[in-house]
């Protein structure tokens, strides 16, 4: 059977993962975890907040980071974006876009599409907690 883990480091969600083991002792099952959470070991609980998000450690698959566009309905909107761009810049992202393997939360693509999507910090910030876990 599949489980959900929340993959920590310094006591703090950097990533969400799926599998049928623990395969790292970093690993910590949770249903409820999301991306940012710091995890309190005497206790065992997670606990969230926006200032415990490091966008520092952000890190999501394209594939990740398409779906959640795309659950969002602003996957078309990415690429009107990418397409509205100047040259070189517009190169230089559509070269991003199509060949990059992960997505970094602080990547200055993201944020100049975040602004042109005019999305606040913390829904940018959502975007990764919710493509974390696809």
């Amino acid at each position: 059977m599949v489980r959900r883990f929340a993959v920590l480091k310094d006591n703090m969600v950097i990533n969400i993962t799926m599998s049928e083991i623990v395969l790292y002792e970093n690993w910590i099952e949770s249903e409820i975890a999301q991306m940012g959470d710091s995890y309190d070991s005497e206790t065992g609980k997670f606990s969230t907040s926006q200032q415990n998000i490091n966008r520092d450690l952000m890190v999501v698959t394209m594939r990740q980071a398409r779906l959640a566009l795309l659950a969002e309905g602003i996957l078309s909107t990415v690429n009107d974006a990418i397409a509205a761009m100047d040259s070189p810049a517009k190169e230089a992202a559509e070269i991003t876009w199509e060949y990059a393997t992960e997505v970094k939360r602080l990547d200055p693509l993201v944020i100049q599409l975040g602004s042109f999507l005019e999305l606040s910090e913390e829904q940018l910030d959502n975007l990764f907690v919710v493509a974390a876990t696809l």
